[in-house]
């Protein structure tokens, strides 16, 4: 699996990954490109700070999932350094750790435009802005541009395809019951049939 190097560029990009799907997937490739990275490092969260119930799968199984969403993917990687913290995984945390872990690359933090409006309220949000420039791509019902509260040119607005897909609606979809045919359309099909083989979300 591929991880930073000196002197190239990559973009983090964290979540819950509850589960993964073609939206996160897509997000991630065009900001890749259009914003000119050499990669993507996907961080699922552990303690999600934001998530007051958690996540529904574990940690184990959201971290396979990426792992087989991104294996063909040679600019994709994944980390479990949220893991090696059993505490609420801030953002500006894992930033500094992942920093510290590559100092010699270039390190972006990636959002879609619905978490636009939220930044402001994050744990510490001005000094995440100060650690790494935040890139933000297009998210369905979400305005891409910048809020009015945060500095000049602290976020690049990359204008990326709308994929219209949430993780809580594929969860209740799951357990109504959907078939891997229809599944395997919100994500790559081998994350489909993990998810259907390991029973989660039911």
């Amino acid at each position: 699996m591929p991880i930073p190097d000196n002197g190239e560029k990559w973009g983090i990009f964290g979540g819950a990954f509850d589960p993964v799907h073609n939206g996160h997937l897509t997000l991630a490739r065009e900001i890749r490109l259009n914003a000119h990275l050499d990669g993507i490092l996907f961080v699922p969260s552990f303690v999600p700070p934001r998530k007051v119930q958690g996540c529904v799968a574990s940690f184990q199984h959201r971290f396979a999932m990426l792992g087989l969403a991104t294996a063909d993917d040679k600019r994709f990687g994944v980390t479990d350094i949220e893991s090696e913290r059993d505490e609420p995984g801030y953002t500006l945390h894992t930033v500094r750790a992942l920093k510290k872990r590559f100092p010699g690359t270039a390190l972006s933090f990636i959002i879609g435009a619905d978490l636009l409006t939220e930044i402001e309220t994050w744990f510490e949000a001005m000094e995440i802005i100060k650690e790494v420039p935040i890139i933000a791509g297009t998210r369905p019902g979400a305005a891409l541009k910048t809020p009015a509260g945060l500095p000049s040119g602290a976020v690049s607005l990359v204008p990326t395809s709308p994929v219209d897909l949430a993780s809580h609606d594929i969860r209740a979809r799951i357990a109504a019951g959907i078939t891997l045919q229809e599944l395997s359309r919100m994500m790559p099909p081998v994350v489909a049939q993990y998810i259907l083989d390991e029973g989660l979300y039911r």
